[in-house]
């Protein structure tokens, strides 16, 4: 399921990527259906996975169009750990991979619905793999490269952002002791430096700061690869100069008689000669 699926959301990928160079606004009617079919059994499929996991249905809302409260109530009570069902399939050798490898190929999947599943069960799975000692170097890279692609991918709709940067967060600081090589990772990243990311370790790991902040500065630290939507992709920052101003007011002139202080004669013009006026 998870190679058909992937098959499937490639050619997805591949066609809207050229409708959209193209500018073509009315796709064949066939490709719509196929890719609507694509869609629910994608969201079917991970429904599964999650019934597998916890042992009962997702609280992840279906609609497309999620509000950012909708996605603060879904995940106000996440499932921080497995259910009977998911422990067991994580220690089979012939499941779990295909398990963990079909979560993290959803996160990336152009279906938003889809990718809050994923999100949703990454971080039990996550520390199951770490529970269990079968986390290794190239698959902590490969687990928080799908996260930072997902943001890429999803970064555009708040709602997606703000889980994907939680479980960015999380994942950093759950793996980052133990396997150092996730920073070559994040060095990917356009922008992003070595001294960035040592601040960014010395901060998070280091110092207790609350979830916020910790948020923030991991933000920052990707904010290159953040997905934009078109208005926000060209948008050219307004700066400012400081300009003279148009009319500038000049102080008020004093009175001679407040100013001068020699006699200047004035009243000598008004006095009479003579006695005549």
């Amino acid at each position: 399921m998870l190679l058909r699926l992937s098959a499937k959301w490639q050619m997805i990928n591949v066609k809207c990527q050229t409708n959209a160079e193209n500018e073509e606004d009315n796709p064949e009617s066939q490709e719509i259906l196929e890719e609507q079919i694509t869609r629910q059994l994608t969201r079917d499929y991970m429904e599964l996975l999650g019934f597998i996991c916890y042992g009962k249905k997702s609280n992840v809302p279906e609609d497309k169009m999620l509000e950012e409260e909708d996605i603060a109530a879904a995940r106000s009570n996440p499932e921080v750990n497995l259910g009977e069902l998911g422990v067991l399939c994580m220690n089979n050798e012939m499941i779990y991979p295909s398990l963990v490898m079909s979560v993290l190929n959803g996160l990336n999947w152009n279906d938003t619905a889809t990718c809050h599943k994923c999100v949703n069960m990454c971080q039990p799975i996550l520390k199951q793999l770490l529970k269990d000692n079968k986390m290794i170097d190239s698959l902590a890279c490969h687990f928080f490269s799908s996260i930072l692609s997902a943001l890429q991918l999803h970064g555009e709709h708040e709602g997606s952002q703000a889980m994907l940067l939680s479980l960015g967060l999380e994942a950093f600081e759950l793996l980052r002791p133990q396997y150092s090589d996730i920073v070559n990772v994040l060095l990917q990243v356009p922008n992003c430096t070595e001294a960035a990311v040592k601040a960014f370790e010395d901060k998070v790991l280091q110092k207790p700061l609350g979830e916020k902040k910790k948020k923030d500065a991991f933000k920052k630290l990707v904010a290159e690869i953040i997905g934009k939507n078109v208005g926000q992709q060209f948008k050219r920052e307004a700066h400012y100069k400081n300009l003279p101003p148009l009319y500038r007011m000049r102080p008020k002139a004093l009175p001679l008689d407040e100013t001068e202080t020699k006699d200047m004669g004035i009243c000598e013009l008004f006095k009479p000669v003579n006695g005549k006026s």
